[in-house]
């Protein structure tokens, strides 16, 4: 999507997003096309005649990723219609950043749908395409076999960063977009923490590696702890504590500060291949490594995580949501020392 008024897009980073009414026969559509994690510069327009539609744009002036939803309201209810073929990715830095080579994690996408405590519905994949291609068809998969009637929906959890940034990106806009679209608010729940819910209940320390490149890894240190006990209740209730919070960390100095904490380790993300050799070899108290089941990112893990946080009331709007990328993407690092070069060169 190219933006073709030049002051609502200036070549800053930033994401901008247009609105305009559109004609349409019968019914009114709230079309929403979705690039990068966009923040719209308008809501949700309020219909007082039929036929007309709302349309937002939004634009990120990389263009690394676009993806569409549509959103018919027919007499006033939402209904979601996915529009798959509308997914694609449009730049560069995918192609540019991963070197059109298999990457830990680079094609996780997921979904999920609980309630009560009871999850209704899990959908993962992590092969071989890209999250504009697998994420919108996804929900609507769900949807479909669950016959979910989006009005019921509370609140939309997100994996809300470290991660791909390409990746980060698409959820985030997904996010938005159907947030703005339903009205609903946004819970944010850090990447490293839902892939640590996964080992929920575990007495070791759980620590959570994500390949960050360049020797580096997203990671955090996490542990269950026991909350006291109602009275009169023998039920044991637990509580996820933050020993060190997420972070971009170099693997030897993640080994170092795991070896002065003295207490057993578990392991597991996807930086778990790339360097458990260093990891095998440095490591002075005892660990382990998760199995495949729970190894990776997992979308009931975020959602159950979400509920908590839910019932918590930490919440936020669409438009509040940004991603947290905890640093510069290889994409905006390599164009920064590029500029830098041509500047020394004409000086």
């Amino acid at each position: 999507m190219r933006c073709r008024n030049r002051q609502l897009c200036p070549e800053v980073a930033g994401i901008f997003a247009l609105g305009d009414h559109l004609l349409d026969r019968g019914h009114q559509r709230g079309f929403i096309l979705l690039v990068g994690d966009a923040v719209p510069l308008r809501r949700r327009a309020e219909h007082t005649q039929r036929g007309r539609t709302f349309a937002d744009e939004f634009v990120d002036h990389r263009r690394d990723v676009e993806l569409g939803l549509e959103v018919l309201l027919v007499a006033g209810e939402p209904r979601l219609e996915i529009l798959p073929g509308i997914g694609k990715e449009i730049g560069g830095e995918a192609k540019k950043v991963h070197r059109h080579r298999r990457v830990p994690g680079q094609y996780f996408v997921g979904a999920a749908v609980v309630e009560d405590d009871v999850l209704i519905a899990e959908y993962t994949t992590d092969y071989k395409k890209t999250h504009s291609q697998t994420l919108l068809p996804m929900l609507d998969e769900i949807r479909q076999m669950i016959d979910l009637d989006l009005s019921t929906i509370d609140a939309i959890a997100i994996s809300a960063g470290p991660g791909s940034f390409t990746g980060l990106r698409i959820g985030a806009a997904t996010a938005k977009g159907l947030g703005l679209a339903l009205n609903l608010p946004l819970i944010e729940v850090p990447t490293l923490e839902g892939l640590a819910f996964n080992l929920w209940g575990t007495d070791k320390l759980v620590c959570p590696i994500m390949d960050a490149r360049r020797n580096q890894v997203y990671t955090g240190i996490y542990e269950f702890c026991k909350a006291e006990a109602e009275a009169g209740s023998c039920e044991q209730q637990l509580v996820m504590h933050c020993v060190k919070d997420q972070c971009a960390s170099p693997v030897d100095e993640l080994v170092d500060e795991l070896n002065r904490l003295g207490r057993e380790v578990i392991f597991l993300g996807d930086g778990v291949p790339v360097y458990r050799k260093q990891i095998t070899e440095g490591m002075k108290v005892p660990f382990s490594f998760a199995p495949a089941a729970n190894n990776r990112q997992r979308a009931a893990s975020v959602a159950s995580l979400g509920a908590i946080y839910y019932a918590q009331g930490k919440t936020v709007t669409a438009a509040e949501h940004e991603p947290e990328y905890l640093r510069k993407s290889q994409a905006e690092r390599e164009r920064e020392e590029q500029e830098r070069a041509a500047k020394e060169a004409q000086a």
